[in-house]
């Protein structure tokens, strides 16, 4: 069930940087829960049915999935408040008109931010971002992903090849 929520974010729990990654693309809700005594053995975590459907239009309106990957991973995992996330893509006076447009505080952690804020300020950045701050979250995704790599290997996690 926390593997689930992890994913799915908001009305669950708070968005979490794999669900902001999920949803532009896809719906997903929890369309069943199990009783322990479903399983044998008996586990001891709480299952849940999770079903992800494909939206017919993402919610990017045709912008590129690849930048919106980028500014997730950059603003979600680098930096705490929105005053401190955005301050290196965007201006002052552009952190201000955001700041009002999606209704946010400053110094509320950027992980309390809803679905739809997170929209805005991809849109934002997308419209009204110069090329310098464009190179500045070029590639955090992969990064993120190569972090994470790095992680696993280091801890002996990571998958393993049967012979």
């Amino acid at each position: 069930k926390e593997t689930a929520y992890r994913f799915l974010g908001e009305p669950y729990c708070k968005e979490t940087n794999k669900s902001l990654l999920l949803k532009p693309i896809f719906d997903g809700k929890i369309i069943h829960n199990f009783n322990n005594k479903d399983f044998y053995p008996i586990p001891n975590v709480k299952i849940v049915l999770v079903h992800f459907r494909k939206k017919k239009y993402d919610d990017l309106k045709s912008r590129s999935y690849i930048a919106y990957l980028d500014l997730i991973s950059y603003l979600f995992v680098n930096y705490v408040s929105f005053k401190d996330a955005t301050k290196n893509i965007f201006s002052f006076e552009q952190q201000k008109r955001i700041k009002k447009e999606i209704n946010v505080d400053w110094e509320k952690p950027i992980s309390s931010l809803k679905y739809e804020q997170w929209l805005k300020i991809y849109n934002a950045f997308y419209s009204f971002s110069n090329e310098k701050s464009k190179s500045i979250i070029k590639n955090s995704y992969k990064k993120k992903l190569s972090r994470q790599k790095n992680i696993r290997e280091k801890h002996g996690t990571r998958k393993r090849k049967f012979q």
